[in-house]
């Protein structure tokens, strides 16, 4: 696995103190490492929550649920019995601004209605890519019925502009506030997210847990409203076992977050960083 690349870590850490280069950690100065995990994580957290998105923009479409077939977002959406595919081709960009390329292939099981519990979907990628990086990996989506749904990410694997990887791996809640119902609008979607995740970059391990449900609104430009995930690391060169990542409720709908990390000895540093979009 490449080394984690710190070129772009923000200016406002090495304020605080530390070094630019660390000769016995390859993966950077203490600080740096943390935050740059903590930016991976969102980034397969991010992933995640938009590639359960565009299954639920198909499968409470009037076109797919009539005829099986619809397009989302760029995507040639199309079932075959308990068989489904989301086909990017060869490349087309969201309403996101994110070029997708390749397929998503879903299975359903105990039924083939989305909209009533008991249904699961599992999910896989076949040459999938985001902004021309790959994501592999798997996932589960099950109804559990009231408004409510198991999200499950098994080793979902993304990299980022500077071809950083990170696994990640979740056990989700999603519940519905408001908008289930109403089959092909979305203009009122809303749902919470709470749960727990592992993840591993190069050599640094994180837990991470949802102590504030993660808000999503279909209002919001980027979609995550509010929420507070609380991290612990481990792992090489990690001087910052502890901290939260923080999507700002006096941010409304924009798309900044905060991270801060707390060390053993009683250190702390915060920056804040956006994100692309849930």
């Amino acid at each position: 696995m490449r080394k984690l690349n710190s070129k772009f870590f923000l200016a406002g850490l090495i304020a605080f103190g530390f070094a630019s280069c660390d000769e016995e950690n390859p993966l950077g100065s203490a600080g740096e490492v943390e935050s740059k995990v903590g930016e991976l994580y969102i980034l397969a957290e991010s992933t995640g929550s938009r590639i359960f998105n565009t299954i639920d923009l198909a499968m409470r479409d009037n076109d797919f649920i009539t005829n099986d077939t619809t397009v989302i977002d760029g995507a040639m959406v199309t079932r075959a019995g308990a068989l489904v595919k989301i086909d990017y081709g060869t490349g087309a960009s969201g309403s996101d601004g994110i070029l997708r390329e390749g397929e998503i292939n879903l299975l359903m099981s105990g039924g083939s209605d989305y909209m009533v519990s008991g249904t699961s979907i599992a999910g896989t990628f076949s040459n999938y890519k985001e902004a021309d990086k790959p994501v592999t990996g798997s996932f589960n989506v099950a109804n559990q019925g009231n408004d409510v749904f198991a999200l499950t990410l098994t080793s979902l694997s993304v990299t980022d502009s500077e071809d950083n990887t990170f696994s990640l791996s979740a056990s989700k809640t999603l519940t519905w506030v408001d908008g289930f119902s109403t089959i092909g609008d979305v203009s009122d979607d809303s749902y919470t997210l709470s749960g727990t995740s592992t993840g591993v970059a190069d050599t640094i391990t994180l837990t991470a847990s949802i102590t504030s449900p993660l808000s999503y609104k279909s209002t919001c430009q980027y979609r995550l409203e509010e929420g507070i995930i609380n991290l612990t690391m481990a792992g090489t060169g990690v001087t910052y076992t502890g901290g939260s990542i923080d999507f700002l409720s006096a941010d409304g709908c924009n798309n900044l977050y905060s991270i801060e990390l707390n060390s053993v000895d009683g250190g702390s540093v915060n920056t804040t960083l956006t994100f692309t979009g849930f």
